[in-house]
């Protein structure tokens, strides 16, 4: 089972730093870790609607008064678990804006997917784990290395592997949605 020390220690070794124990210990690698992790599982987690991050609520709080303009409602987003990125509505053609932690919209209720925060390792999937150890390790890259190259060799195996495990994360759902092959849709025509 994973921990964030083991997500820590696998972009340490990534970059050929020193192993840690604690977040609390005083080497420079525990130091960059602790500043580093938790933002950085977050901007990944806002990335991509990650399956094992989505859940789903039903808003029926209104926030009064009620917008200025442009909308009918707002509502505020879930803070327990905490919203990281509203990703739909329940209905795909509903629209909505997110401003600061208010969700508008004309719908009322407002059921929305959203990304929620997820700070336990144990429940994040295997390739994920992978993007965070090298989304880390890109962060961490130039400060303990001092090399602008492995910092860029970093960031370069971290976007193919997030090109990757996006695209196994998408295909772990049933759409009804037709999807279209514009290459072959142009030469067709």
């Amino acid at each position: 089972m994973p921990t964030s020390i083991d997500i820590c220690n696998a972009a340490l070794l990534s970059l050929g730093g020193d192993l840690i124990t604690s977040l609390d210990e005083n080497s420079n690698g525990a130091i960059l870790c602790k500043q580093f992790y938790a933002t950085t599982r977050d901007e990944l987690l806002r990335l991509h609607p990650w399956n094992f991050a989505k859940t789903r609520a039903s808003l029926t709080e209104v926030i009064s008064p009620v917008p200025a303009f442009g909308w009918d409602n707002g509502f505020t987003l879930p803070t327990d678990p905490y919203c990281l990125r509203v990703w739909r509505m329940e209905d795909p053609t509903d629209k909505f804006d997110v401003e600061g932690r208010t969700l508008l919209t004309d719908q009322n209720p407002a059921n929305i997917v959203y990304v929620k925060r997820v700070e336990d390792p144990n429940e994040f999937d295997a390739l994920f784990i992978e993007c965070l150890e090298l989304k880390l390790a890109v962060k961490l890259a130039f400060p303990l290395t001092k090399n602008q190259g492995t910092a860029t060799a970093m960031e370069n195996l971290f976007r193919a592997r997030l090109i990757f495990a996006k695209g196994i994360n998408g295909q772990e759902r049933n759409t009804d949605e037709t999807s279209s092959n514009t290459f072959i849709d142009v030469r067709d025509e």
